[in-house]
């Protein structure tokens, strides 16, 4: 029988399965459910008991906010101690983490996130009602199952930025980057206007939109240390003028990375990006987004 029983809520597959396939990296009879909204997310809490919730914001049905809100009703009527929830999402604003925290989150990670700051996140909300077990996991082998040990940390990062074990075998996720590396890049809206920022887990870099529509973005970024590598998670805000949201983060991977199409450019880089958000709202903005560059 799995020690640990974990339900991750993702719009998103493609973020659902880099959260299974880290998490079982690291804990390997850990049992995990998904749902891709929140309003499965609900259906499955209702049905079932888990030892941890990572749950996105930003989702269709239900936003990851209510699904906490929800979560901690039911456990009050129900006289149940609180499931440890930890909030996943590209929202960054102080508001939004107050808000959170007055409902009752556990702890907060933002997106895009390494593997080792999921599992340190993951093994912080466990410690309290699983010590004993974390404790002996960590202890088997330090070099290859403690999840702070560089070399774990190190093996893992391996493992997820290959193509060919990046995902869960046979997942759909996986179908789809397979199909998206021998496939022809979709055709691009042509832009010159508009500037956006490209998170990874450990960078942040501003650069101008050269290409963009609803299923990806082209950005041109200056060249540093930390450039993305190909299917690296990554958020990109889009800087929106003169409208009301000012500001679209969009969760995607990379798909592409190249030189820009001036040779004497030595000192920029431009990154594909493909979306992985399934938000009607995000791509709506965008949509309006992408109507005003006309």
């Amino acid at each position: 029988m799995a020690k640990l029983s974990i339900l991750t809520v993702d719009d998103a597959a493609f973020i659902r399965d880099l959260i299974k396939r880290t998490l079982r990296g690291f804990f390997p009879d850990v049992y995990i459910d998904e749902a891709p909204n929140g309003k499965k997310a609900k259906s499955l809490l209702q049905r079932n008991q888990y030892d941890l919730v990572l749950c996105d914001w930003e989702m269709p049905e239900a936003s990851g906010l209510e699904v906490l809100n929800w979560l901690r009703e039911q456990e009050i009527q129900d006289g149940l101690e609180k499931t440890p929830f930890i909030m996943v999402t590209s929202r960054g604003d102080r508001q939004n983490v107050v808000e959170a925290v007055e409902s009752g989150v556990t702890d907060y990670i933002g997106k895009p996130f390494s593997n080792e700051q999921l599992i340190r996140k993951v093994i912080k909300a466990l410690s309290k009602h699983h010590k004993a077990y974390i404790t002996g996991l960590l202890s088997q082998n330090k070099d290859a199952n403690n999840p702070l040990s560089k070399k774990a940390v190190k093996n893992t990062s391996k493992e997820t930025q290959s193509g060919s074990n990046l995902l869960t075998s046979n997942s759909t996720t996986e179908q789809f980057l397979t199909k998206t590396q021998t496939s022809k890049p979709s055709k691009l809206k042509r832009s010159n206007k508009g500037s956006a920022m490209l998170r990874t887990s450990g960078s942040e870099s501003t650069g101008k939109i050269r290409d963009i529509s609803l299923h990806e973005v082209l950005l041109q970024l200056p060249r540093s240390e930390d450039i993305p590598k190909l299917f690296d998670q990554v958020v990109v805000d889009i800087e929106i003028k003169d409208q009301a949201e000012g500001i679209a983060r969009i969760n995607g991977f990379v798909c592409s990375t190249s030189v820009p199409d001036k040779q004497e450019d030595t000192q920029s880089i431009q990154i594909g990006v493909k979306y992985v958000d399934a938000d009607p709202e995000k791509m709506e903005i965008l949509a309006r987004f992408i109507s005003h560059q006309n």
